[in-house]
């Protein structure tokens, strides 16, 4: 996977699940249950998350998760997003709010796009995108995205959240408010893509 282009206040990491290398000190949160798949995918996004980190803080931090499944660390004001898909794991590290989310391009059925957007949702994506299985792809990631904006995992019903696409902004709409959001969308590699939020205040 491509490098993600640079952005500002924003540090990347990148790792392939099943790459080789040293165990990660986090894997202590995994049940003795957890498959060799999980273990894979885990680690990957462990060692995305230290590398997203170094770059941001000179320090490859423990990252553990709060009650609601966001990822925290010890430095204060920094900020985590880890996201997997594809067979790669993707983090950003920000002092400030963000969520990312990794999405590979398919179809997705009618049903999943009624349970997870909110009424307009998708028009709204396929004002800026013209192929209708990338908009449908990018509407859902950048709801999950949002979800991690706000760190409130799956606390709120999808539906409740609405994210609009502007040119380089988003419109977020959630129960407690609003806010206008720098928004992008980046190719990685062929049919994987990632939509990153990063910066703006929540409450706001």
């Amino acid at each position: 996977m491509s490098a993600p282009p640079e952005v500002r206040g924003v540090s990347w990491g990148v790792a392939r699940v099943g790459e080789e290398g040293p165990a990660v000190a986090e894997l202590d949160r995994l049940g003795p249950r957890a498959t060799e798949a999980r273990r894979a995918t885990f680690v990957a996004g462990r060692r995305a998350a230290h590398r997203a980190l170094e770059a941001c803080l000179g320090a490859a931090l423990r990252v553990d998760a709060d009650a609601l499944g966001k990822p925290v660390v010890s430095a204060p004001g920094v900020e985590l997003s880890i996201t997997h898909a594809g067979g790669w794991a993707l983090a950003a590290a920000a002092r400030a709010p963000l969520g990312v989310d990794l999405v590979e391009v398919e179809p997705l059925p009618d049903a999943l796009i009624e349970d997870a957007l909110a009424p307009g949702e998708l028009d709204a994506w396929r004002a800026r995108i013209a192929d209708e299985a990338l908009a449908r792809s990018l509407a859902f990631a950048g709801k999950e995205a949002a979800l991690k904006w706000l760190g409130v995992g799956m606390a709120i019903p999808l539906r409740q959240v609405r994210l609009t696409p502007g040119s380089g902004s988003g419109s977020l709409r959630h129960p407690n408010g609003r806010a206008e959001l720098p928004l992008r969308w980046l190719e990685l590699r062929p049919a994987l893509w990632a939509v990153l939020i990063a910066g703006g205040h929540r409450g706001a």
